[in-house]
């Protein structure tokens, strides 16, 4: 026996629901097992406040107790005419659970009784039977019509009225959800259970059940198999309603990124209904669950109505394709799911391309215009579907067919910033970079506004080619190439436009990428061969970027670079010979020319960066069209050849040091010491080809009395020459302006003049020493005329470095040089005169384009550079701000930002690490902290801090808080710490008290509250600081009411460090109690009074004053 009064009931409907034992049962429902097999287990069960006996009550009294589940239907349906206030809410809810568990609790009943008590009859026996085996026989036919009249009295979904999902929160942290939202949580369990129920009496009957009171709408008899078709049908289409409200509130752009589903038990019906179908179809002839879903969306897509069954609700859309693409694609993420409600990413998933492939050609049918907004979603929609099933090559053939027609098209969005091709097209590393994401696993979540509709076909094309050759071999490719092959022939390639020509080197490229990277480029190469010479002029620079992406793809696969290598090294040869006999004034001519050399010169570069190894072949690559440039080159062509020397040097050079310290391991057999060997002389080769077509260049420009400016600082900033540097230095040393400014800052430099780095470090602090001994104004501003004389067009001679992969020493060099410099000459460049250098100095090395872009990491060696170099640059800005002679905005502004932007780059990964005092900032606080302009630099960064560091943005905490609260604490121990900067922090460091739990958080908060209170009494004698209490009393106001318990456990803290300063917030304290009693019109708080009376305590006799007080008074 199993006697469920209403607590049982309760107890058990909120361990079923809370729990999420409804796919429990579905699992049981398809094993055939007892629903419920530890419950309804006694003699006796109470359904609806009325005793029943178990195993008799639905057969004794089925009309009865189906009579009673509509009345308590109608009942819940009364609660929604209800005023919903706070007041009444947590009523109305216990009324509204109370009712949906009683009918739950009743058709679960009905499921267990049919599993365990029902009893097939055999109807053709004449044997005289037991009135009530003629009842229990009679009971399935009864069960068809009460479900079927259940199902009519509810509805529609989509009839009931608006809900709220959301739900009021009580002060216990209980969720309180109006009467609405249990009418559709209820409909929701009704709609299944009657599922389940029709499903069970099939399995137990293994017959027809044919209902005695309704016909269905076809007028032939109703049965259990026409009824739970008919209610599938029904179901679906209010769940296709629902989404479709959904839907109609998406952008396009954020179509995949919102839920389709309003509420989780929504997700959970679409989940059991899947499993329940494909497992009926798999056992009987009846349809699997995406047949039923195309069956109804096709109506939808259909222009007449007049085909669907009336028993459909009519269902209509603004955009019936993308809501299509739209519920497909959500609805294919929930075969994820196993019976168990658990996500399993490797489960087989049913796919459903035959309705995909017809919903694709009706996307791009040429009858309609075809918006590329729209296209997009579609296209996101077909790669997210692409990632869930098995490969499907008939989509790849379909979009092609559109393509190809299209391929001169920009795809691009009026309304949107333009990132297609024109951007990826700008040299042939960025074509490679936009294939890579093409073919990568992961794709970016805004690919809708990152990407247009042909870059998303070429994930598509991507994808379905590296799943299909993974699981079926070569085969799929060969299918797709001789698709994309055969739309390729002369008359189509010269009628591709400049876009034509970008889209179809993507296209290749891509192939290349994900197959036979030989095949795809000899087939390239045989395309171009069909345009015409003059198409080929208009678009040579954009076919030479392609050619050298290919090749720039054969180094990195590691595939011999022979044959484009000599093909185009040739058309090199051709462009340098036309540039070396060009005049001068042919300006237009010249730069076209140069454009294609550039691009040649630049590519070359990156192969022989990317190249694993050197090959004979890459020798192919140098031929005398270099020496032919060289010889035509003005200055800044000049430097971007011997750039590409020295990188080209550069890497030869490290391949050699390899290769050396790989021979002269112990124990190289003799395979690997020919291999080896064979490289070496590749290297040789490729050095011999260099030698050849450069050094009598260079040995000309040698013998010049002009001196290569530029050259000589590439070989300062790379440490490169040292033994000509060290030459120059004692020469420069030897000049009577060095020697006198020297004299005048009493500097020693002798000794110094053999070591170029600290030569120059000393002169620079020369010269700030000489500036500040100055007393007329005539001489400081000849000085600073001077010193800017003295360094020239710097930043011309830096700025190359920056955007190149130099090394790292490099790096170094030029951000702790130019650190000093600005250390030095601070007050030289608090001049108007000097000012506009350093601003450009701050955006070149500090603030540069990469670094405001917050998505993007900063690359290691420029990141370690700054690191150890921004305490310098940090002091002389500060000294710069305070002794300006036209304060600048603009330069305290350059000052936060620079703040602000590594503060977070050099905060740990962990608050927990030791080395957080060798944080830049704080290096640059705690080396000049007797400097008095430092004041200023402190006070900058606590701004920064406080509105960069410590905002929440709506409820959500800040990032990286931890981290934060342990740089803040370090800064108190460092410096002294002033009342400013208490009125500046302490509220932030209140606020994650109250609202973060996370304990990390907690502690560090909670030290930085003891170290500013026990700041705030050095001082200050017996009276607590008026700015410190002005804060907390701000902090009650804010945070009294709603945060009681926090705020008097944060105050008692603050107690034990000085108690004068929370008896002075007493008044303020009690006020807010009263006001909060006063609020909420319920009386005295008692939960608050007695935290509020445990504060108390610790303030002596004047809080137990208090609390007397508080006692006595009656308002």
């Amino acid at each position: 026996m199993y006697n469920m009064d209403s607590n049982n009931v309760k107890v058990w409907y909120l361990v079923y629901f809370l729990m999420g034992l409804k796919h429990n049962f579905h699992f049981r429902l398809i094993l055939n097992l007892d629903p419920l097999p530890t419950n309804f287990e006694e003699d006796t069960l109470e359904i609806f406040g009325i005793q029943w006996v178990t195993e008799t009550a639905l057969v004794n009294s089925s009309r009865e107790l189906f009579h009673l589940f509509r009345q308590q239907l109608y009942n819940l349906e009364t609660l929604l005419q209800s005023s919903c206030d706070f007041g009444k809410v947590s009523t109305l809810h216990c009324k509204a659970d109370n009712i949906r568990q009683q009918c739950v609790l009743f058709l679960h009943y009905v499921k267990v009784f049919i599993f365990r008590y029902l009893k097939v009859h055999n109807a053709e026996s004449h044997v005289p039977v037991h009135p009530y085996e003629a009842l229990e026989a009679q009971l399935p036919s009864l069960l068809i019509d009460e479900l079927h009249g259940l199902l009519l009295y509810i509805g529609h979904l989509s009839e009931l009225p608006s809900i709220n999902i959301g739900a009021f929160v009580n002060q216990n942290q209980i969720k309180l959800f109006p009467p609405s939202w249990h009418l559709l949580h209820l409909h929701l369990d009704i709609h299944w259970l009657v599922l389940e129920i029709l499903y069970m009496l099939g399995e137990k009957l293994k017959q027809v059940v044919y209902g005695h009171q309704f016909m269905n709408l076809a007028s032939d008899s109703l049965t259990n198999v026409s009824l739970f078709e008919e209610h599938c049908e029904t179901l679906l289409c209010d769940l296709i309603s629902l989404s479709l409200n959904r839907y109609d509130k998406v952008r396009p752009s954020e179509s995949l990124m919102s839920d389709q589903c309003p509420c989780l038990c929504i997700k959970e019906l679409w989940v059991l209904l899947i499993h329940l179908l494909d497992h009926r179809s798999k056992w009987s002839v009846s349809e699997s669950f995406w047949n039923w879903l195309n069956k109804l969306l096709k109506t939808l897509l259909e222009k007449s109505s007049d085909q669907r069954r009336p028993s459909v609700p009519v269902i209509q859309s603004r955009d019936p394709l993308g809501f299509s693409w739209w519920i497909i694609t959500h609805v294919a993420s929930f075969y994820q799911f196993d019976r168990h409600g658990v996500p399993d990413e490797m489960r087989k998933v049913e796919s459903n391309w035959n309705f995909v492939e017809e919903l694709l050609k009706k996307s791009i049918s040429v009858q309609g215009s075809i918006l590329e907004e729209q296209l997009r979603m579609y296209l996101h929609c077909c790669l997210t579907l692409c990632d869930f099933w098995e490969p499907n090559i008939a989509i790849v053939t379909i979009l092609w067919e559109y393509y190809s027609k299209n391929l001169n098209s920009s795809f691009s969005i009026s309304w949107l910033p333009f990132k297609g091709l024109a951007n990826t097209m700008k040299s042939p590393l960025s074509m490679l970079e936009m294939v890579k994401t093409c073919y990568c696993d992961k794709q970016d979540q805004d690919l809708y506004k990152s990407s247009s509709s042909y870059t998303i076909f070429l994930c598509i094309l991507a994808k379905v080619v590296k799943k299909a050759m993974k699981s079926n071999g070569p085969h799929p490719w060969k299918q797709v190439k001789g698709r994309i092959y055969s739309k390729f022939h002369q008359k189509r390639m010269e009628e591709l436009t400049e876009v034509g020509l970008q889209n179809f080197f993507s296209l290749f490229l891509l192939l290349a990428a994900v197959a036979e990277v030989e095949d795809v480029a000899s087939h390239v190469l045989d395309l171009l061969n069909f345009l015409k010479p003059a198409f080929i002029t208009s678009q040579r620079a954009l076919i030479w970027k392609g050619h050298m992406a290919f090749l720039l793809m054969y180094a990195q696969k590691n595939v011999d670079i022979g044959v484009l290598a000599e093909k185009f090294s040739c058309a090199f040869r051709e462009k340098a010979k036309e540039f070396l006999v060009s005049k001068n004034e042919e300006m237009i001519q010249r730069q076209t020319l140069w454009t294609l050399l550039s691009i040649y010169i630049d590519g070359v570069q990156e192969v022989f960066e990317t190249s694993y190894c050197l090959y004979p072949s890459h020798e192919k690559l140098l031929n005398d069209g270099f020496s032919m440039l060289l010889r035509a080159c003005r200055e800044s062509e000049l430097r971007t050849v011997l750039s590409f020397l020295q990188a080209v040097l550069a890497r030869i050079r490290s391949m050699h040091q390899q290769l050396c310290q790989e021979l002269q391991r112990d124990n190289v057999d003799l395979f690997v010491q020919s291999s080896l060997s064979a490289k070496e002389r590749h290297l040789a080769a490729v050095a011999s080809a260099l030698w050849r077509h450069f050094f009598s260049f260079l040995k000309s420009q040698r013998m010049s009395q002009v001196v290569p400016f530029s050259q000589l600082a590439d070989a300062a900033a790379e440490k490169e020459y040292m033994e000509q540097l060290v030459k120059l230095t004692r020469l420069l040393f030897k000049l009577s302006e060095v020697k006198s400014i020297f004299s005048k800052a009493q500097v020693e430099y002798l000794s110094i003049s053999e070591d170029p780095k600290k030569a120059l470090v000393r002169f620079f602090e020369a010269v700030g020493i000489t500036y500040r001994n100055l007393q007329i104004l005539s001489d400081k501003s000849a000085m600073v005329t001077k010193s800017l004389e003295y360094l020239g067009e710097v930043l011309k001679y830096i700025k190359p470095y920056l955007g190149k992969k130099v090394f790292s020493a490099g790096l170094q060099l030029t951000y702790g040089m130019m650190g000093i410099l600005v250390k030095s000459w601070a007050q030289i460049f608090a001049t108007s005169k000097a000012q506009k250098l350093l601003f450009r100095i701050i955006d070149c090395l500090l603030l540069p384009h990469t670094v405001l872009q917050q998505e993007k990491e900063l690359p290691a060696p420029m990141l370690s550079a700054i690191q150890k170099s921004l305490p310098l640059y940090l002091q002389g800005i500060c000294v710069v701000c305070c002794q300006s002679q036209n304060p600048s905005a603009y330069l305290n502004q350059l000052l936060g930002n620079v703040i602000e932007q590594y503060i977070g780059r050099f905060l740990p990964a962990s608050p927990y690490v030791s080395d957080l005092g060798q944080h830049p900032v704080l290096l640059a606080l705690r080396n000049t902290a007797t400097v008095p302009p430092i004041s200023s630099l402190k006070k900058c960064v606590v701004q920064v801090i406080r509105k960069s560091y410590l905002e929440y943005k709506g409820s959500s905490p800040p990032p990286r808080l931890a981290c934060i609260l342990a740089f803040i604490l370090q800064l108190f121990k460092e410096t002294n710490t002033d009342i400013y900067e208490v009125e500046l922090l302490l509220p932030g460091i209140l606020k994650c008290l109250v609202l973060v739990s996370e304990p990390q958080v907690k502690r560090l908060a909670t030290e930085n509250l003891q170290y500013m209170v026990k700041a705030c009494q050095v001082g200050s004698e017996e009276e607590p600081s008026a700015q410190l209490t002005s804060v907390f009393r701000q902090f009650i106001q804010d945070y009294g009411m709603r945060y009681y318990y926090q705020v008097y456990s944060i105050l008692e803290t603050v107690a034990t460090l000085d108690q004068q300063v929370v008896i002075h917030l007493i008044s303020t304290l009690t006020q807010s109690l009263k006001d909060s009693e006063q609020k909420w019109g319920l009386g005295r708080n008692i939960a608050q009074r007695e935290a509020y009376s445990k504060l108390l305590s610790h303030l002596g006799q004047v809080g137990q004053d208090e609390m007397q007080r508080l006692e006595n008074d009656n308002t």
